[in-house]
């Protein structure tokens, strides 16, 4: 359950207090999660988001995971989605100047999503930001919703500039829609224009980044394939022309190369912990907490028989996202397990064990991918974080136990943390004195302008 900050910056009930009719819910979710045949209708795109919007916000769950399927409204709906995930605490403190009385939850729910289309979809018709969001509110809570969201969406339009002249002097952390935690956790270790930077960066809607695959051929006759289809992508400022950024709106699955097994969608820090591994042909090569298989896929690319690479992961969905990921990828080569890699006896039972290098790509508080996983800011928490380090530690324990003497062991995450990163990495090392650290990077956005990472290659003596 997700608790609300208000515009106070106190944590208490609120947002997460939402109701909505469980049948329109299930209908609103079902229709972006089902193929079409299995539905009977389709709310509208405002209606689908304001329904899988309230279901974060009551459940917790991962709201990006709901907005699936391959329809025409996929990209508007997840864009509603994220942003107002992304921007609901700034988006709060303007329905608590609107909104004289605290309103029913489901219209509340209607009001942010209204909102965040008012502020920050410049480009929005506002007549049909009106009607339309108001027939959604309709749809969600009944036609006593209308009237309401209609008078505060038709004022926050008239009093636009005003209201953002206000929104300027809002307390820092809720100006950029963070916790208070996170951002005070970050201004002891950064400037506040650093840290102002990073939430900025945060609050962006991510591009969609491709590397592409060695079968996809030289770069710019890659980029040449796609102008003439009409994708004019760039290549990646900091990674070079194999990793390129495709323009907002375009759907990955429909590019060139895409089915074929040409291109995957990465972002550009991924590269760091594969290249401080830097597997070798015919070595042995254990990939931990492997998917959904980017940097697996990387790995075998470097790997040739009769190398052996096995890429393990816990959970079933993330198994069949690992699958399918290799399967596209031609990469039929890799050995898939399921194992609980904190279990360092089910991994001495794989084959191939001892490894001349373990990536362990552990999870964690993800803080370094807030741009594409917005809703991760509002997840974190101490005694999150303090669960995390715990399951980092099994871990490396287990991890370790894999590594032959004198092979390395790459551990890595996607958080800015320093508890899950130096601090973890340099207090295991000293109650295992047989590995030493020898090289490491750290990514901190914007800086590189990629998502957040760390990875340190540790040496077994």
């Amino acid at each position: 359950m997700l608790a609300h900050v208000g515009p106070d910056g106190n944590s208490g009930p609120g947002l997460n207090l939402f109701k909505v009719s469980p049948v329109f819910l299930e209908e609103s979710i079902k229709c972006y999660l089902l193929p079409d045949s299995m539905t009977t209708h389709s709310p509208s795109p405002r209606a689908a988001a304001i329904g899988i919007v309230l279901h974060w916000l009551e459940s917790g769950l991962f709201p990006q995971r709901e907005v699936g399927g391959d329809t025409p409204d996929y990209g508007m709906v997840l864009e509603l989605v994220q942003g107002t995930v992304r921007r609901c605490r700034t988006l709060g403190a303007v329905q608590d100047w609107l909104v004289p009385r605290k309103p029913a939850r489901t219209v509340e729910a209607a009001l942010l999503v209204g909102l965040y289309q008012v502020f920050y979809q410049p480009n929005a018709a506002a007549h049909a930001l009106v009607n339309e969001t108001v027939e959604a509110a309709r749809a969600v809570a009944g036609k006593g919703a209308a009237p309401l969201v209609n008078a505060v969406l038709r004022r926050a339009l008239r009093e636009k500039d005003d209201l953002l002249k206000r929104m300027q002097s809002l307390p820092f952390a809720i100006r950029l829609s963070h916790p208070d935690l996170l951002v005070e956790r970050w201004r002891s270790r950064w400037n506040a224009d650093a840290v102002e930077a990073l939430c900025d960066w945060n609050n962006q809607p991510p591009h969609v980044t491709i590397r592409l695959c060695p079968s996809a051929g030289p770069a710019a006759e890659f980029r040449d394939r796609l102008a003439s289809d009409g994708i004019m992508a760039t290549a990646h400022p900091e990674a070079g022309d194999r990793w390129l950024q495709l323009p907002r709106g375009v759907a990955v699955t429909n590019v060139t190369g895409f089915e074929s097994g040409q291109i995957t969608v990465q972002d550009a820090s991924t590269r760091w912990a594969v290249a401080l591994l830097d597997p070798q042909p015919g070595e042995r090569i254990l990939d931990l907490c492997a998917a959904p298989g980017g940097k697996t896929a990387m790995i075998a690319e470097r790997v040739a028989e009769p190398g052996v690479l096995v890429a393990l992961d816990l959970h079933a969905d993330r198994l069949a996202l690992l699958r399918g990921t290799l399967r596209r990828l031609r990469h039929d080569g890799v050995r898939v397990e399921q194992a609980d890699a904190q279990d360092p006896d089910a991994l001495v039972l794989l084959e191939g064990a001892p490894f001349d290098r373990v990536l362990l790509d552990a999870p964690c508080t993800n803080t370094g991918v807030i741009r594409r996983r917005p809703d991760t800011r509002w997840r974190f928490s101490q005694e999150r974080l303090k669960r995390l380090l715990g399951t980092q530690r099994k871990l490396l324990d287990a991890a370790s136990s894999c590594v032959k003497p004198g092979g390395c062991l790459v551990y890595s995450t996607c958080s800015l943390e320093q508890e899950e990163n130096e601090h973890q990495v340099s207090s295991w090392l000293e109650t295992n004195p047989s590995f030493i650290a020898e090289s490491s990077r750290c990514v901190i956005p914007p800086g590189g302008g990629t998502d957040g990472a760390y990875a340190v290659r540790i040496r077994r003596d």
